[in-house]
């Protein structure tokens, strides 16, 4: 493991306020409303700054290449073709995305009478 990731929390998810959505419900459910309201999530593009990248290396040695580990090694221009291919195939995958994108409530004279979640 590296040495970042012994201080950084690992966080899989991280809970958003849901202050922003009981309003935008509670603010439908008065007598005499009745249609739909739907709430988007979306996330600012700020947040890719607060992305941090934990990296961890397992070095697997061959016998006869244990006396070479305490030499420094100049990095091998031919290695990074392929490391610069790894990047392009994930390229499009590399983005953040909220768990549900919005959630939509019908709402009857007031009531909620049903809701969905889009995922």
């Amino acid at each position: 493991m590296s040495a970042v990731s012994n201080f950084l929390p690992h966080v899989p998810h991280i809970p958003v306020d849901e202050d922003e959505l009981r309003s935008a419900l509670q603010a439908a459910a008065v007598p005499g409303f009745t249609g739909d309201v739907l709430v988007e999530i979306v996330l600012m593009p700020e947040i890719a700054h607060n992305v941090k990248f934990l990296v961890s290396r397992r070095q697997c040695f061959q016998a006869k290449t244990q006396q070479q580990v305490h030499e420094q090694v100049t990095p091998d221009p031919s290695r990074r073709k392929p490391v610069e291919n790894v990047i392009t195939q994930v390229r499009d995958k590399l983005y953040i995305r909220p768990g549900i994108y919005a959630v939509e409530a019908h709402f009857k004279d007031g009531v909620v009478t049903a809701f969905h979640v889009r995922e």
